[in-house]
């Protein structure tokens, strides 16, 4: 089941942690900025896999759709998802250490004055040396360098990126759709 899927401006789809060309652009909703997966999961950063596990279950029971009064279904619905996207990361060990890097960064970064709001669709998909296994994609920066962002960092939704050449910082307006 595909959660996330985002336009590009030149016709390129991300799903998941696939590229596919469409021929057409897709209007999709704005989403909110990256969140703290530990605090979803009522979990400390530290914890376990088999806890974080059993806080998975219990939240994804107590959120479930199924479960709820038609005036609840609504919220706990919202809530369900963003319980099993957390989970979605937070379960595999490697999307789990690029998150954890992603969201230290993006706590250190929020002290950073914020030059511009960019749109996920702005950004360009391009070739990276020494990143075969994963697409990247670039905004161009007023100095000449590129913000860039990693297909992990877009299944994290990283909000708050720096040029790779001078010190301005762009925040990403992420777009989606629940399938």
């Amino acid at each position: 089941m595909v959660l996330h899927t985002i336009t590009f401006r030149n016709n390129a789809v991300f799903e998941g942690l696939k590229v596919a060309r469409y021929p057409k652009n897709i209007t999709l909703k704005v989403l909110k900025i990256m969140e703290d997966l530990y605090n979803i999961l009522e979990c400390q950063k530290c914890a376990k896999q088999e806890d974080l596990k059993k806080s998975y279950q219990r939240l994804a029971l107590r959120f479930h759709p199924d479960k709820q009064s038609e005036e609840e279904k609504e919220t706990s619905t919202a809530m369900f998802v963003r319980v099993n996207h957390a989970w979605k990361i937070l379960s595999d060990n490697n999307l789990r250490q690029k998150y954890d890097a992603a969201w230290t960064q993006r706590c250190l970064a929020q002290d950073w004055p914020i030059q511009d709001e960019v749109e996920i669709g702005d950004f360009v998909q391009g070739e990276s040396e020494g990143s075969e296994e994963e697409s990247t994609f670039f905004y161009m920066c007023r100095c000449g360098g590129n913000h860039i962002l990693f297909e992990s960092d877009i299944t994290l939704r990283l909000d708050i990126v720096c040029c790779d050449t001078c010190s301005l910082t762009i925040r990403v307006l992420y777009t989606d759709t629940d399938v």
